[in-house]
């Protein structure tokens, strides 16, 4: 009952890139919100080999219904060749499969921190 709607999104482009946690909430649970939010992100530093376990499986799985899709695999070649080469598309589950409990709390401890920036937009 605290937030209409809690998401997050995750952009990787050549030239930038971004990540955002976002909740619509009343204005008056904002700072409750974001409390929230940082605490999760924090739990990142106790994550299990179960957990690391079920995140890539489910990033893998994502990754490849998305590609049983041509357009979409013809996309996905294109952002590839655009980043780098398009062969390295062919590698990306094995660099996920190589990610470990350290790598996730070593990012967790540099990005998803209180210093994160926020942004609050208030409708009419």
């Amino acid at each position: 009952g605290l937030a209409y709607e809690v998401g997050s999104q995750h952009e990787a482009e050549v030239n930038y890139g971004f990540f955002a946690a976002h909740a619509s909430v009343d204005s008056k649970n904002i700072t409750k919100a974001k409390k929230l939010i940082l605490e999760q992100f924090s739990k990142l530093q106790h994550i299990t080999d179960k957990e690391l376990k079920e995140a890539k499986n489910y990033i893998e799985g994502s990754f490849l219904l998305d590609y049983e899709d041509t357009q979409k695999l013809a996309d996905g070649l294109l952002f590839w060749e655009h980043v780098n080469k398009a062969s390295d598309m062919f590698s990306y589950l094995d660099r996920i499969k190589k990610v470990t409990k350290s790598d996730v709390k070593r990012v967790a401890k540099k990005y998803l921190t209180s210093q994160c920036t926020t942004t609050i937009i208030r409708g009419k």
